[in-house]
């Protein structure tokens, strides 16, 4: 559905007297990918105003001393994860739970693509230098109001940058009980980036502010080889605190070795399940194979008339991984019927069929309709 495209985060350097912190801003761009059906106009992102929960109001207190937390992640993920924070934002985790860990995630990136905006004038902001003098005074130089924001503020601004979107993502996952999280703080070859991720029988996600969840390998070609290296937080939920370790450092070809490869087994899951939900929604559809041939400009034996509709996902043939079967599923079929004029047709003809293709990383879906005559 909606992917980003980021840039993001310096290092520091140190002096014998003073370390000089350079904590550059991430300068994203909020792009979105989503199915098209041909036969009709594109369909239309909607946003919605947050209504369904409330928050508690917010005190600037923090457990955390000192103002290093609100510029460097690693300083800023125990703070901003403790019970405290999370409290803060536990009606709306409470709302966004699924069934499934695998429901929750795709709950929380759907709530942030329609909820959470990328915030240019944040992105516009001067660098944040500081120095840290050896007898621990800290002096601002530029960028002091380019911090990083708790979960909470990220919420209630509805706005944020990639550190804001990880740091919310990773709380909204601990507030679920689901530890731990981990977030990457990924340098590019050009600039550096920070996302969530989560862990599901072996396989790292990244939960990169939109749908699609994508294994390390998706996510590797997804920024066209541009990852040098990944610095991995995990962080654990234990006794009212965020507990954060560095779980490793993976250089970019290190992310291929966890890369699922949808194969044609993948095509025909994806496609009956789809065609599972249309049977099941619309019981004056009828599945038949032999529609298929429409596709060649031939109606078969029996019909009147027909109308196919064809819908393209640009790069889900390579993020789809069947740990996320159900929700890659719902997600297609909620394309298909949610345009007026397509939910028209699946109710008044009488058979269907559904094609699924990878073409060059291109999810393409093919429906088939036809009029018994």
């Amino acid at each position: 559905m909606f992917l980003p495209i980021f840039t993001g985060e310096c290092m520091s350097s140190r002096t014998e007297h003073f370390i000089i912190l350079l904590l550059a801003v991430i300068m994203a761009a909020s792009g979105c990918i989503q199915g098209t059906p041909s036969s009709t106009s594109a369909f239309s992102r909607t946003t919605h105003t947050p209504t369904s929960y409330a928050l508690p109001s917010y005190s600037s207190s923090s457990p955390c001393s000192g103002i290093l937390w609100r510029y460097l992640l690693r300083d800023a993920i125990p703070c901003m994860l403790s019970d405290e924070e999370l409290a803060r934002i536990e009606p709306l985790s409470a709302s966004l739970r699924g069934k499934s860990v695998e429901e929750s995630i795709w709950n929380i990136l759907v709530w942030e693509d329609e909820h959470i905006t990328y915030d240019w004038e944040k992105a516009k902001l001067p660098l944040p230098r500081l120095i840290v003098y050896s007898n621990g005074t800290v002096r601002i130089l530029q960028g002091a109001n380019n911090t990083i924001q708790t979960p909470y503020e990220t919420v209630r601004k509805g706005k944020g940058i990639c550190t804001d979107y990880s740091i919310l993502t990773a709380a909204l996952l601990l507030a679920m009980n689901y530890s731990p999280v981990y977030i990457f703080e990924i340098n590019m070859t050009d600039s550096g980036h920070a996302a969530a991720a989560y862990r599901i029988r072996g396989w790292f996600f990244i939960l990169d502010q939109h749908l699609p969840p994508m294994d390390l390998g998706a996510y590797y070609r997804y920024w066209n080889g541009t990852i040098k290296n990944a610095t991995i937080y995990e962080i654990l939920r234990e006794n009212g605190t965020a507990v954060v370790k560095t779980a490793g450092v993976l250089r970019g070809s290190d992310f291929l070795i966890q890369s699922y490869s949808p194969g044609e087994n993948d095509l025909r899951n994806i496609r009956n399940g789809i065609a599972g939900l249309i049977a099941e929604h619309f019981k004056n559809l009828a599945l038949d194979s032999s529609l298929a041939s429409m596709e060649e400009g031939e109606l078969p034996s029996g019909y009147r008339d027909g109308r196919i509709w064809t819908y393209e996902f640009p790069g889900f043939a390579d993020y789809y991984n069947p740990v996320f079967h159900k929700q890659f599923v719902r997600y297609f079929y909620r394309k298909i019927e949610g345009d007026p004029e397509v939910r028209k047709d699946l109710a008044s003809y009488s058979a269907f069929w559904l094609d699924a293709k990878n073409e060059r990383g291109t999810l393409k879906l093919t429906l088939f309709l036809a009029r018994k005559g």
